[in-house]
């Protein structure tokens, strides 16, 4: 949760997660995501990214040398679960602020802006520092049944790079997640709630649509939430990587009608479509479900029913006992 002290320290890897061969390669992904979230965190200019990069990868190797972790080494692997993020960190941002050879070397512009940037979060008691103060443990996250990430955001949140950050971090943690499910034979459903909220920027457009584009290669299945239709529509945030890959829609009783003959010609819904969802109004608890299959195509009305026993898992109050929720 973004409003939760949580996080994964990204310098810990975990070799049993992976066949022998693949740990080394697997390694380093894991370091350039660490180095990559840490530019994001620190939000830096665009132009100072490959220098920044390179500065971190140069003090991270440091780090995990003071351990006896070494890249080409992967028996050296497990050592790194000794590494305190934070304390790590703290190290890093005295030397990028102290060393002249650095400042010499990847330019005090760079240093500044990274320790700027990096030191709300690891260098002082800040109210920013608590979001690193309890660490989880990311075997346990990419062992469990699901995972779920709540963001506590709404139109008017600030879209800072603490944001950035955490969408980074659920997208690197959910490809790992992902990628673990598929070699172990699994199906992964990724569903993506408030879509129209989740891709209002260029980075996490990217991300939520990247998972659709290439969802079927790695046995996910994809499922967007959303209550308005219209931002599905909006050239602006080229959801095309959803219309190319949507191949099933449950609408239910829409509020902006107004947009729904673009929705049906959009997503080339099936003969009828427009009237069957018109028809809603007259129905409780029904949906449209417009599928194709591949084999099939059409577009059915279907009401929803669900027994007494899971009814009560979605109340909200138990009237029965005395406003329990």
């Amino acid at each position: 949760s973004l409003d939760s002290p949580l996080f994964v320290n990204t310098l810990k890897f975990i070799p049993e997660l992976y066949e022998p061969e693949e740990r080394e390669g697997a390694f380093i992904r894991n370091t350039q995501a660490t180095i990559k979230s840490l530019c994001v965190l620190a939000n830096l200019k665009e132009e100072h990214f490959k220098s920044a990069e390179s500065l971190l990868d140069n003090l991270i190797r440091t780090v995990y040398h003071e351990h006896e972790v070494y890249y080409d080494k992967p028996s050296s692997y497990f050592k790194t679960r000794n590494i305190d993020f934070v304390k790590s960190m703290n190290g890093i941002l005295i030397q990028i602020q102290q060393d002249a050879y650095l400042h010499k070397l990847f330019s005090k512009e760079v240093c500044r802006e990274i320790f700027t940037g990096l030191a709300p979060y690891f260098y002082t008691n800040t109210y920013n520092s608590k979001m690193f103060s309890d660490e989880v443990d990311l075997k346990e996250v990419l062992t469990s049944d699901a995972i779920f990430y709540s963001f506590n955001m709404n139109q008017e949140t600030p879209w800072n790079s603490l944001v950035r950050y955490q969408i980074f971090i659920q997208d690197y943690i959910s490809n790992l997640f992902i990628k673990r499910n598929k070699k172990l034979g699994y199906t992964t459903l990724n569903s993506v709630e408030e879509y129209q909220r989740a891709v209002r920027y260029p980075e996490s457009r990217e991300i939520y649509n990247n998972k659709f584009s290439g969802g079927r290669s790695d046995n996910v299945v994809n499922v967007i939430m959303s209550n308005t239709i219209r931002p599905l529509l909006d050239q602006s945030l080229d959801t095309s990587a959803v219309r190319e890959n949507v191949a099933t829609l449950f609408i239910g009783k829409l509020k902006d009608m107004s947009a729904l003959e673009d929705l049906c010609n959009t997503f080339e819904m099936s003969s009828g479509a427009l009237d069957k969802i018109r028809s809603l109004k007259h129905y409780r608890h029904a949906f449209y479900v417009d599928y194709d299959t591949g084999v099939q195509k059409d577009g059915k009305v279907i009401r929803v029913i669900h027994p007494d026993h899971v009814i009560r898992y979605f109340e909200t109050k138990r009237i029965d006992r005395a406003g329990e929720y």
